[in-house]
């Protein structure tokens, strides 16, 4: 549950995110409680292969679920770090028309470890009952969800599928996020503003005193071990920006991390400075502009 608080300006010239929330990072699956079950369709769609490879799937036809159903056919034996509520998902997956077998749609990296869109596990949309499918997963599994014909609405028109026909999924987890970057902090530069995070690792910003800079400046708070950014990349992140002059301009930790595009999108302010960092990372970055100065720390979620 996100907690939805104004952002502060402080007599000590600090701009918080936000309020308190939830905890961010992605969990273990030790303290995990998975939100949907097997059931006896998800239990017997045969799939063959290795998860990030072309599976070859069976799926027993005129089988209605009457609840969404879920069962992992590959459990990856690394479960440091699974999914829980909020968490972003990098999947690849398919979706087949339950009743006839039919593959309708699927992720254009279906098959391979590369690739695949990135979802979040957000409880509270038309969607959950595929967002949800994943709370427990961990990178590597292959995840078998059997929709039943009201979850399926949401995707049946999209696909060509007639309403009320069932939608059985197959999906490989790629990747899993929590929702902030975390991990040793180091020194910014002289002249960058200071950072603080409350517990739940949401940053604010303290403007020093002084002139204002006049070039594009970036920093690594906290530099990520995950793959290295390139240009054509599509970066999702938190975002918190604010001006010189303590105003907040952006700030994702109310509403959702966002996209960031890549290099070559429209309007993608301060993108460039990502290209060559590496995911799991915290960038601040100082931009001069004609309204002034403004100041963005941006917590490199995932890249898609």
């Amino acid at each position: 549950m996100r907690v939805r608080t104004a952002p502060l300006v402080t007599a000590v010239a600090l701009v918080l995110a936000g309020g308190l929330s939830a905890c961010s990072q992605a969990g273990t699956a030790a303290s995990c409680a998975p939100l949907l079950e097997p059931g006896p369709v998800s239990d017997s769609v045969v799939v063959l292969g290795e998860a990030g490879t072309p599976p070859q799937v069976s799926i027993p036809t005129d089988a209605i679920p009457t609840i969404t159903q879920r069962t992992l056919v590959q459990q990856a034996e690394n479960r440091d770090q699974v999914v829980t509520e909020g968490d972003l998902v990098t999947v690849n997956f398919a979706f087949f028309d339950g009743l006839s077998g039919e593959q309708v749609f699927a992720t254009p990296s279906f098959g391979t470890d590369t690739g695949g869109y990135i979802v979040q596990d957000v409880a509270d949309t038309e969607i959950s009952a595929f967002t949800t499918a994943f709370r427990c997963a961990a990178a590597g599994d292959r995840v078998v969800v059997a929709l039943s014909p009201k979850d399926s609405v949401a995707f049946a028109q999209g696909y060509g599928v007639m309403p009320g026909t069932p939608i059985v999924a197959v999906a490989d987890v790629q990747g899993v996020a929590g929702l902030a970057a975390e991990g040793n902090v180091r020194s910014l530069p002289s002249g960058f503003p200071g950072i603080a995070v409350d517990e739940s690792h949401r940053p604010g910003i303290v403007i020093p005193p002084g002139t204002e800079p006049t070039q594009v400046k970036s920093a690594a708070r906290i530099v990520g071990d995950g793959k290295e950014i390139r240009a054509e990349d599509v970066v999702i992140a938190q975002v918190l920006t604010v001006t010189w002059n303590r105003d907040v301009v952006e700030n994702t930790w109310e509403a959702g991390p966002k996209s960031l595009g890549n290099e070559e999108t429209p309007g993608a302010t301060f993108r460039d400075q990502l290209t060559g960092k590496t995911v799991g990372s915290q960038i601040v970055g100082m931009t001069p502009g004609e309204g002034g100065a403004q100041v963005s720390v941006v917590d490199i979620l995932s890249v898609g």
